[in-house]
């Protein structure tokens, strides 16, 4: 049987908007103290727009911490007082300029096992209105309507690369394959 490990200590390390970093200590189930330094993430929601047709949207965008552009679902991070749903429907607009009147939850991921703790929420929107989009200054995006295959095509060339994007395409053509979208 599996023990879990108590936590004795946290200090905090440094702080952000976005993440906190601290140094734990902790008690193992053999009574060993060890000493971790964790990051705990702002939880975020990600979003897959779906047209009637079965096409979805994705954005294109630079990523200068990776040095290229990269393909991704809208993403954002989920502030304070906001639910997943009301930040995905957010972040929709602000960043494609769509508007969804029906939404589904496809599931909650774990950013990683270990060190780094933050949680994604993945969204399906469907019955879309192509609006204005409200992009903050930072923001240069590009807005691509594709289809599932092409999507799942830039995962094998190495142009979507974040792990909420992979796994959303993936639930996606999942669904697809089954008949649920």
């Amino acid at each position: 049987m599996l023990s879990h490990n108590k936590l004795i200590s946290q200090k905090p390390v440094f702080k952000t908007k976005f993440f906190e970093v601290t140094e734990d200590k902790i008690e193992l189930p053999n009574g060993e103290i060890h000493t971790h330094q964790n990051i705990y993430r702002a939880a975020t929601s990600t979003v897959f727009p779906v047209t009637d047709s079965y096409e979805i949207y994705l954005i294109k965008q630079y990523r200068y911490l990776y040095g290229k552009y990269i393909y991704e679902a809208v993403s954002g991070y989920i502030e304070e007082g906001e639910t997943p749903l009301s930040n995905a429907k957010k972040e929709l607009e602000e960043e494609a300029g769509i508007i969804a009147n029906s939404w589904k939850k496809l599931s909650k991921i774990y950013l990683a096992g270990s060190v780094i703790k933050g949680e994604t929420h993945i969204f399906l929107a469907q019955n879309l209105r192509m609006v204005n989009p409200k992009r903050e200054s930072d923001e240069q995006i590009e807005v691509q309507k594709m289809s599932l295959d092409q999507a799942l095509n830039l995962i094998l060339r190495e142009d979507v690369v974040t792990a909420s994007t992979i796994i959303g395409l993936l639930l996606l053509d999942k669904m697809r394959r089954e008949g649920k979208i």
